[in-house]
């Protein structure tokens, strides 16, 4: 694992098998050494180890809520972020970046300042404007797979996924 920013970045889980008309990759491949990189690999969202987040206590609207993340993927720009988010029980503020997501495990409600009440659960897909105003009300702790696109590279970015704070 490496850093970036304060998001911790995860080496692939299960496999990497980058792209090379050079030379082919092999299971003995060490993909720590090349990560991120350009290349095809696979983990477990549902299982992935996260590392804890920073949630400033000015978002916390109600209980005692947490979160974690992984970055698992960032383009060579820094403006394109893949990776897992979890939060648990409890409601939080925040102001969102372009963001496409899929659950796969707990509940929410997610409040759209202006706009929609999104209710969502495993194999539901949302997407988020950026600068939109939420209020995130999780009933059962809801973990992520999101893919983020930011204005710009962001050197502080916690890039900490998609709830990056501002």
């Amino acid at each position: 694992m490496r850093e970036a920013g304060t998001a911790a970045v995860a080496e692939p889980a299960v496999a990497f098998w980058p792209m090379s008309a050079d030379r082919p990759a092999t299971p003995d491949d060490d993909a720590a050494s090349r990560w991120p990189a350009e290349g095809t690999f696979s983990v477990k969202p549902a299982t992935l180890e996260l590392e804890p987040s920073d949630l400033d206590p000015s978002q916390v609207v109600e209980g005692d809520p947490r979160v974690a993340d992984r970055v698992v993927w960032s383009s060579p720009d820094g403006r394109r972020l893949r990776g897992v988010w979890e939060h648990t029980p409890g409601v939080s503020t925040d102001v969102e970046v372009d963001e496409l997501f899929v659950v796969i495990a707990g509940r929410a409600t997610i409040e759209v300042d202006g706009g929609p009440t999104l209710e969502v659960g495993p194999g539901d897909l949302g997407v988020l404007q950026a600068g939109a105003r939420t209020t995130w009300r999780v009933h059962e702790t809801l973990r992520k797979v999101f893919q983020v696109e930011l204005d710009e590279a962001d050197p502080e970015a916690d890039g900490a996924g998609p709830h990056a704070q501002t």
